[in-house]
């Protein structure tokens, strides 16, 4: 088995016996710029990001949008 590597900062903290368990259910992906993460009333995924960004845009009834905008290894 290959050791554990990730570029993100809160995965690279864990140790036993958290890493064992998360480390066996993670996968590497690559996400395309524009990738919706999130949708209203969509199940809610997961991400550990190791670079790049994201942003949260939280639009409401009236048309009126908010962002939060989060860097990678976080």
């Amino acid at each position: 088995m290959q050791p554990f590597t990730s570029e993100n900062l809160i995965l690279l903290r864990l140790a036993d016996p958290e890493l064992p368990v998360l480390e066996s259910i993670l996968e590497s992906v690559s996400l395309p710029r524009d990738f919706g993460l999130v949708g209203f009333r969509k199940p809610v995924s997961h991400y550990f990001l190791g670079s790049g960004i994201c942003s949260m845009v939280a639009t409401s009834h009236e048309g009126r949008k908010g962002s939060r905008s989060f860097s990678a290894r976080e």
